[in-house]
C-alpha cells in the first residue's frame, strides 16, 4: 500500500471503505466488483511497477515513488468521483502509467525552467540518481544506467514499450506524428540500448 509521509493524498486501506467489503459482492448469483477494490488491488499488485516505469524516464528512486504515489491517488479521485467512467477504462493500469508519465514530464519541466539556477539533469536530485536502488538485480541496475544515456524520447517510448503499450497508444501518449515514426523511435531506442547495455556490461567486467 502506498505510505505518504506527510500524510497527505494517500489511498485509504481496504478496512477503511465500505467496513472493510471485499472486492466481490455476489448479487442474484452475479458477482459485482467495486472499481475502488479493483484499484486498490491494481495498486497493491502494481505500485512497484509504476515505479519501475518511472525511473526508466531518468527519475530518482524518491522522484518515481512519489511520482507513482500521486498517479494513483489521481486514479483513487477519478474511481470516487466518477465510478462509472472509470469502469469503461479499458485498462486502468495503462491508464494509471500514462498519469505518471505526464506528472513526471511536468516536474522535469519546471526543474528545467530558465530561472532556475543550474537546473539538474532530467531525473537527478543530486548524486547518483540510483542511489537507494539496493534492492534492485544488478541487471536492473544496468538496464536503468543504459537507458539514463538515451535521449529522454528513446527513453520514453522504450518506457512505454516495456509496460506493453502498442504503438498507437505510444503515439498517442508521446504525440508523435504517427504510428510508422513510433515504430522506428522504438527499433533505434532498442539498438541503442543495446549498445549502451554492452558498453554497461563492459565497464563491469573491466571494474569488479
Amino acid at each position: 500500500m502506498i505510505i505518504n509521509p506527510s500524510g497527505e493524498h494517500s489511498l485509504p486501506s481496504r478496512g477503511t471503505q465500505d467496513g472493510g467489503a471485499g472486492s466481490q459482492r455476489p448479487t442474484d448469483g452475479q458477482e459485482i466488483t467495486d472499481p475502488r477494490d479493483e484499484l486498490l488491488d491494481l495498486c497493491d499488485q502494481g505500485y512497484y511497477r509504476v515505479v519501475r516505469f518511472v525511473m526508466r524516464l531518468g527519475a530518482t528512486i524518491d522522484d518515481a515513488e512519489k511520482t507513482a504515489q500521486e498517479a494513483f491517488v489521481e486514479a483513487w479521485e477519478y474511481v470516487t468521483k466518477q465510478p462509472d467512467e472509470w469502469t469503461k477504462t479499458a485498462d486502468p493500469r495503462k491508464w494509471v502509467i500514462a498519469s505518471a508519465y505526464r506528472k513526471y514530464m511536468r516536474r522535469v519541466t519546471a526543474e528545467q525552467q530558465p530561472s532556475a539556477p543550474d537546473p539538474p539533469a532530467q531525473g537527478d536530485a543530486g548524486g547518483d540518481p540510483l542511489a537507494g536502488c539496493e534492492g534492485l538485480t544488478l541487471e536492473t541496475l544496468l538496464v536503468l544506467d543504459a537507458l539514463r544515456n538515451l535521449h529522454p524520447l528513446h527513453r520514453a517510448v522504450l518506457a512505454f514499450h516495456m509496460e506493453g503499450f502498442s504503438e498507437p497508444e505510444i503515439t498517442a501518449q508521446l504525440g508523435l506524428k504517427d504510428d510508422q515514426t513510433t515504430c522506428r523511435l522504438v527499433k533505434k531506442a532498442r539498438s541503442t540500448l543495446a549498445r549502451e547495455l554492452a558498453g554497461c556490461k563492459g565497464q563491469e567486467r573491466r571494474n569488479p
